[in-house]
């Protein structure tokens, strides 16, 4: 054995057994080793990887080769790892799950420059990439973590994330449960953690934040039901096409991230994904190569939210929080359901607000409105509940519901509409559809759904058919303002803060669940003649008022009661209407 490395020209090899390599790497080490690995492949200066696996009874063997190219600093390496995997060795003749032997050699001129046995290697290395994949995948204030199979690789994952997360406990989970009590007792002792052996993986496996599988598992094991919202999964075991230990589904609802795409995409759980169907190659977020380059984001945040919108009427563009790092817009269709349910995957909350509205649009087409408001809401529900982890539901209804006459409707009133062949009552026919739909996946399936029926919501950044978005524009330029009849239809009007403050009541509070409510403001009463009288008033604008023919039928009082928001959600409306409306005016004239 040479404790040396050989000069180059010179012929002698390193050799190194397991106990040398014990002592010479350490975790750390390998860690940056191995992140500076990921950083040279984001360069281009690497021998791109190879895999080869042959399959004998009882296990099989894995030939895995890479490369660095040469550097100012350093000349060209190429390595080959060959190991044997006999899953049953331990027990049959107390030999290593895993054995075989890395070589090293010159890549500039093909000499061996090391044999190094690959025990201690390979355990090493794969937790230490476990552990950079973590560094920026995983919560930053990750403290538990479960890890499933119990043998030398379940050790080096766990000692390794302790080097990265603030780990406090860890739950242990293998088949053979004495062995998971073995490795509880070992890891506890030598990492002075709360490690405890559990006999299957129940509802308690959720708190945990990080998830490692490394067994040599054929069938999937973990799935969505396991894992909570925001985890960070590291699926390690997978090394052939035969081996799964991932839900396709779980894979298909998490943002991925592949160490090694195209090797991924033919072995281990990614491929069981793609073959299923519920994944495609370019749904993956990114190589790990990537995330460690900062070419591509890995994990967007703790609380990132996702707009999926059409963005036809876009709101959103413009405004000062449109590029907010916790923001991801998609761009889609409601009815596109495998768009809609790519965008979702992982959600912890899910809030449905996409429709056809005003009456305008809906008049010029009522078959959209009836598609998007009724299959856009079914799709919505398919793909939520395909998430099987969604803490929250919330889809929007509307007032519209309560027909053309509605004074201090409450939840639990009758609904009705007016007659088959007037086309504004399709926005509330399908709305009410929409209600229907939601309660039903609440009662069969236990989707943790809630109802929001909104009252004539105003504010700044409206965009549509608002009357008091219209009013206070026209007024503003010194236009005409246009009524609709007589101007004595009645209305309550909601400023956006108060329904702001409503949604999140409902995303929040666990008596919503299985309810309706009806968000508005009965103090913000008024006719529409009276509305327009006092935008005037807060504008100053010499604007005349005009009643014009109305176009289709009309709603002529609504008010609602919000008596059991109150009492269930604590909700509070706190804008007046001239308040309101003045906050709105002074929007508006900051964009000029």
């Amino acid at each position: 054995m040479f404790s040396s490395v050989r000069p180059h020209g010179v012929g002698r090899t390193l050799v190194l057994d397991r106990r040398d390599v014990r002592r010479l790497l350490d975790m750390p080490s390998c860690i940056a080793a191995v992140e500076r690995a990921f950083l040279r492949s984001a360069t281009g200066t690497v021998i791109p990887p190879a895999v080869l696996g042959v399959h004998v009874e009882g296990g099989g063997f894995h030939v895995k080769t890479a490369g660095l190219l040469a550097t100012p600093d350093e000349r060209a390496v190429f390595a080959a790892k060959v190991n044997a995997n006999f899953p049953r060795n331990p027990t049959r003749n107390g030999r290593p799950t895993i054995q075989g032997v890395v070589a090293l050699f010159d890549a500039e001129d093909g000499s061996v420059l090391a044999l190094l046995d690959s025990i201690e290697i390979t355990s090493i290395r794969t937790a230490a990439a476990t552990a950079v994949a973590a560094k920026y995948l995983a919560r930053s204030d990750a403290t538990r973590v479960t890890i499933c199979g119990c043998g030398e690789q379940g050790r080096s994952q766990l000692r390794a994330l302790t080097h990265v997360r603030p780990i406090r406990r860890a739950l242990a989970f293998d088949v053979d449960h004495e062995r998971a009590l073995h490795y509880a007792r070992e890891m506890c002792a030598e990492l002075a953690l709360d490690v405890v052996a559990v006999p299957e993986l129940v509802a308690g496996t959720r708190e945990s934040e990080i998830w490692v599988t490394c067994t040599p598992s054929r069938r999937w094991f973990v799935g969505r039901e396991h894992v909570a919202p925001g985890a960070f999964v590291a699926a390690v075991g997978a090394d052939n096409p035969e081996k799964q230990e991932i839900e396709p589904e779980l894979l298909a609802s998490a943002a991925v991230v592949a160490d090694a795409l195209e090797q991924c995409a033919t072995i281990g759980d990614l491929h069981h994904a793609l073959d299923a169907g519920v994944l495609r190659r370019e749904d993956v977020r990114a190589e790990l190569t990537d995330v460690v380059s900062a070419r591509k984001r890995g994990r967007e945040s703790a609380d990132e939210i996702v707009v999926f919108d059409t963005f036809k009427r876009d709101s959103l563009s413009g405004k000062p929080y449109a590029r907010h790092v916790n923001l991801r817009c998609v761009e889609g269709n409601v009815l596109d359901l495998d768009a809609i349910t790519r965008a979702m995957a992982g959600a912890e909350v899910a809030v449905h607000m996409a429709a056809i509205a005003g009456v305008d649009t809906v008049l010029q087409s009522p078959t959209t409105t009836m598609a998007v408001n009724m299959v856009g809401t079914l799709n919505f529900l398919k793909a939520v509940h395909a998430q099987r982890c969604c803490e929250r539901v919330v889809t929007f209804s509307t007032s519209e519901v309560f027909g053309t006459y509605a004074y201090r409707v409450s939840e639990s009133d009758t609904v009705t509409t007016g007659a088959v062949g007037e086309a504004r009552w399709t926005y509330a026919v399908s709305k009410l559809a929409s209600e229907h739909l939601t309660y039903a996946y609440y009662k069969e399936f236990g989707l943790p759904a809630v109802i929001v029926r909104p009252f004539n919501v105003y504010g700044p950044g409206q965009v549509g058919e608002g009357a008091i978005h219209t009013f206070v524009k026209r007024a503003l330029r010194g236009e005409d303002l246009q009524i609709h009849g007589e101007g004595d239809q009645i209305r309550s009007w909601t400023y956006i803060d108060d329904m702001v403050d409503g949604i999140l009541l409902v995303m929040e509070r666990q008596e919503a669940v299985g309810q309706s409510f009806n968000i508005g403001n009965p103090r913000g009463t008024v006719t529409i003649n009276g509305l327009a009288e006092l935008v005037l008033a807060v504008t100053g604008s010499p604007s005349k008022i005009i009643h014009v023919p109305k176009i289709a039928v009309d709603v002529d009082l609504r008010v609602p009661s919000i008596d059991k928001a109150r009492e269930l959600l604590g909700f509070h409306p706190e804008v007046d209407l001239r308040d309101g409306i003045e906050r709105t005016v002074a929007w508006y004239r900051s964009l000029t």
